[in-house]
């Protein structure tokens, strides 16, 4: 869509993000979903039987793509190399194989190997997220990047559409 609109549309939206990075603030429109919901198979009075999916603002889809791209050089350098959980060019495969040559290692050596695995599903729904903008301060992540984020966070919005009204 943005690609549609020309090179107009594409500096207009270069302007506003830029503004964006060096004040904090977000457009408003760019912060507020709108969230529905699609019924999945089962009995339709169980909320569990719903798929909920959040639409927003197309051109706010490019904001989020600008700071990815303006955290990876930052991060890479904090990260170690064998972490490969949302990295380009590593797998699951990869990990399989580290975990194998390391109980080789242990066994070849005759000791203690100790294995930890944790599902981080919807982790970031239970992150604190003080914490983590103190910690990306510590690791010297660029404040103003650190300043962007924490606003889209803290003033982020949503609205329910159900039975063809939109509540709070």
């Amino acid at each position: 869509m943005v690609q549609a609109g020309g090179k107009s549309t594409i500096d207009m939206l270069l302007i506003i993000c830029n503004k964006i990075l060096q004040t904090g603030v977000w457009p408003k429109p760019w912060t507020q979903s709108l969230v529905i919901t699609l019924p999945k198979k089962g009995i339709l009075k169980l909320c569990q039987n719903y798929l909920t999916i959040s639409l927003i603002s197309q051109p706010s889809k490019v904001m989020p793509k600008v700071i990815l791209n303006r955290l990876k050089p930052e991060t890479e350098k904090i990260i170690a190399e064998e972490q490969a959980g949302f990295r380009p060019g590593r797998n699951t495969v990869e990990q399989i194989c580290n975990v194998r040559i390391l109980m080789e290692k242990y066994l070849q050596h005759q000791q203690e190997l100790h294995h930890v695995f944790i599902d981080f599903k919807k982790a970031f729904d239970r992150v604190w997220h003080e914490a983590l903008w103190s910690t990306m301060g510590k690791y010297n992540i660029n404040s103003n990047l650190i300043r962007v984020i924490e606003n889209l966070y803290n003033k982020a919005t949503s609205a329910v559409f159900c039975n063809n009204n939109i509540g709070d």
